[in-house]
């Protein structure tokens, strides 16, 4: 049986994710240079990393064009699009991140 997500656990997701940002990120620079490095730390590929940039790391924009395969760089000078497959196991590693993370500090 394959392994699905769904909403109610995606947004479960976006909740921890959103919850993971001390509150010493103050700027969107900030907020840019966190979510690079912990994403690096946890192997995301560099592509997804930088998509992500583009949606200012905007966790409900971002799963929820993950979810629906339409991730895309939010830029306009670029029309980079990750493939569905792409999204659906960028949304499991996400998953993956966050439930490594919760146990990690718990």
């Amino acid at each position: 049986m394959p392994f699905t997500l769904s909403q109610p656990t995606l947004g479960v997701l976006r909740r921890n994710l959103e919850a993971m940002e001390s509150s010493d990120i103050i700027t969107p620079y900030d907020r840019k240079i966190f979510w690079k490095n912990e994403l690096f730390e946890f192997g995301f590929a560099s592509a997804v990393v930088d998509v992500a940039a583009t949606y200012k790391f905007q966790w409900g924009e971002i799963i929820r064009d993950l979810f629906l395969s339409k991730f895309r760089s939010q830029d306009q000078t670029s029309s980079f699009t990750l493939p569905p497959f792409t999204c659906q196991q960028t949304l499991k590693q996400l998953l993956g991140q966050n439930l490594c993370n919760s146990a990690c500090s718990g």
